[in-house]
């Protein structure tokens, strides 16, 4: 076979192949090579945005269990004003009302009456004071006004019920005390210490030297105890239409062994409200 013989041997043509599959194989690795650098960027691509959506989720699930809590805080701020409103409404309302229903159940007695009970109560309660008032009566069937009148004045100033002192000035005659009012006093100071109510009955027959006590008792801005409502009781054939003077020539007269001076400071202490019962 000649030099220029176009005829290739079979070692030079391996070789060739050799050569073309050598070519082929580093052509697929430069190809393949940035596919596996896209996936490798893939995945850390993919996997940032698992965490981002994670954080999301987590964010989400922290705004729901913040929006939770503050619905429960607004829950329970609510409970609490409704609860402090309610045990509001027992005190002022609820004494209101009960004025409202003795209205009710005592219909005879006229708004004028009602409206001088509730000022003279809340003047107690307001200014820590003593006060009294005098109710003429006709009748003797008044012993449930004076106890539902006696119940609505101690809720109002203690916030409770409390049975009154009951006191009748017929009863009131007794040595020690006509020898000494500072006797009476005494025993009344005792026997109100729980109580917010003082009813004298018939307060025309308690004795001249006994009576110079109420002058102590009912001091407005000194009293032997505070925060007391004292009802003193007096009976008349009619309800006379100058009420105020019959009241105080009736007791000017049963206490005419009073001097003047003491007499007038001692109705005017008495008589804050003179009212008459229907």
């Amino acid at each position: 076979m000649t030099k220029n013989s176009p005829i290739r041997s079979r070692r030079s043509i391996h070789d060739d192949i050799d050569n073309f599959h050598s070519e082929d194989s580093n052509t697929e690795e430069e190809e393949t090579v940035p596919d596996l650098l896209d996936n490798s960027q893939s995945e850390e691509y993919f996997f940032e945005q698992e965490i981002k959506h994670r954080k999301g989720d987590n964010n989400h699930s922290e705004t729901q269990y913040n929006w939770y809590l503050l619905i429960g805080i607004l829950s329970v701020i609510g409970l609490l004003i409704g609860l402090y409103y309610s045990e509001n409404d027992n005190n002022p309302n609820d004494n209101d009302k009960s004025l409202e229903i003795l209205k009710k159940q005592f219909p005879k007695q006229n708004i004028d009456f009602w409206l001088s009970i509730q000022v003279t109560v809340d003047d107690i309660v307001k200014y820590s004071q003593t006060s009294s008032i005098i109710l003429v009566h006709e009748t003797d069937n008044m012993k449930k006004l004076l106890e539902s009148i006696s119940d609505y004045a101690s809720v109002k100033i203690l916030d409770r019920v409390a049975d009154p002192l009951v006191l009748d000035g017929v009863n009131l005659n007794k040595d020690k005390y006509l020898k000494d009012y500072g006797a009476f006093i005494e025993d009344v100071r005792r026997g109100i210490s729980k109580k917010a109510v003082v009813i004298v009955r018939n307060v025309d027959k308690v004795p001249s030297a006994v009576a110079q006590a109420f002058h102590q008792l009912c001091d407005q801005y000194n009293p032997v105890k505070r925060h007391m409502l004292y009802i003193f009781t007096i009976k008349a054939p009619s309800n006379p239409s100058k009420l105020n003077q019959f009241v105080e020539n009736l007791l000017r007269t049963n206490w005419s062994s009073m001097h003047n001076d003491k007499f007038h400071a001692l109705f005017t202490r008495l008589g804050t409200f003179i009212l008459p019962i229907s």
